[in-house]
């Protein structure tokens, strides 16, 4: 633990945690932590009083208000300021300042796609983002079936079905993007491992696809839903504007998936190369994709490429271990590499036939 502002304590932020932040000064705090704790949920507490903790995230400490430490190492506050409900990403520490500028950047990219599901920015500075609190609830079923697992992923379509509709049919998409993750990858550590994607997008033609806003991680925990519709999209800090229009789309499918499971993503869009799929309904839902976007399988397994080396582009904000490399690598390296062995092959016959 380390001292913040004098008054408050809270855990390192390079620690993963994602949970419920308790005050001490709070009534009825032990039982509340109990309750956690029996349920196996992460709770951490904080040393402060109510005072002290709203004045520095600038909320109104009268009222009931929550905090969490995220997984990234931000403050994330919901409480009031005048009269206002809202919710507070702030940074502890220098080096998450740079999500709170994404954070900000990237919701203002939002709200030009999709107005009617982006939360309104009410203040804005170098260590915080104060947005409007929106209505609904995490569309995220943890704990429930499968059934409900894709109800929820089907719901989630509607706004990208509304920025497919509002796509740019004259641009290709994700030239900049790619050109970044090439950059990116030739610094790596794993740069001849995350390469084999790469020689993916040499021959991808994505002229015809047409471009959307890409909000970069649009899973069914980023996504507030009410009366079976979705009300809200939370966290845009790794938007972009001029995207592959599936890119949200698969990633919503296979995360959703994974975190469900309790698996590594990886184990998931390893399928498209593969054609083994662990749950059947995937597959039906990647052909829902393809028709929706009109795009192909080849289409499918570019935009597939992208988003698997967009984990470890971000990696800094997940903070990997070896073994998240391991698993995220090799099982897309297997498939990667007997797919060039293949298409080798196949144009080896073609060359024998033609001569």
């Amino acid at each position: 633990m380390v001292p913040f502002r004098k008054t408050v304590v809270v855990l390192l932020p390079n620690l993963e945690v994602d949970g419920e932040v308790l005050l001490l000064g709070n009534a009825g705090v032990f039982q509340l932590l109990r309750r956690l704790l029996r349920t196996r949920q992460p709770a951490f507490v904080l040393n402060g009083s109510l005072e002290t903790v709203g004045r520095e995230f600038g909320v109104d400490p009268q009222h009931n208000f929550q905090l969490h430490i995220t997984s990234s190492g931000l403050v994330l506050l919901f409480g009031t300021t005048c009269g206002k409900a809202v919710a507070v990403h702030a940074a502890i520490t220098d080096d998450r300042r740079r999500l709170i500028h994404q954070l900000c950047f990237g919701t203002a990219v939002g709200a030009e796609a999709l107005p009617e599901y982006v939360p309104a920015i009410i203040d804005q500075r170098a260590d915080r983002i104060v947005t409007a609190r929106m209505e609904g609830h995490s569309l995220m079923p943890w704990g429930k079936s499968e059934k409900d697992l894709q109800a929820a992923i089907l719901m989630a379509f509607e706004p990208l079905r509304q920025l497919h509709s509002r796509r740019n049919p004259g641009r290709v998409p994700d030239s900049d993007y790619i050109r970044d993750l090439g950059r990116f990858v030739q610094r790596h550590q794993y740069r001849s491992e995350l390469s084999t994607a790469l020689r993916l997008f040499e021959h991808w033609n994505r002229s015809g696809l047409g471009s959307v806003t890409v909000h970069g991680d649009f899973w069914l925990n980023n996504l507030l839903g009410s009366r079976n519709r979705v009300t809200g999209i939370l966290d845009w800090d790794r938007a972009r504007r001029n995207g592959s229009p599936a890119f949200d789309a698969l990633h919503l499918g296979f995360m959703s998936y994974a975190m469900w499971a309790d698996k590594y993503v990886a184990d998931f869009l390893v399928s498209l190369w593969t054609d083994k799929w662990e749950y059947p309904w995937l597959a039906q839902y990647t052909r829902r994709i393809a028709e929706m976007f009109a795009m192909s399988m080849s289409d499918l397994q570019g935009t597939a490429a992208l988003l698997w080396l967009s984990y470890f582009y971000h990696e800094a904000d997940v903070h990997p271990t070896g073994e998240w490399y391991r698993h995220m690598i090799e099982p897309i390296c297997r498939a990667l590499s007997a797919r060039c062995v293949a298409n080798s092959a196949r144009t080896f016959q073609r060359m024998t036939f033609d001569s």
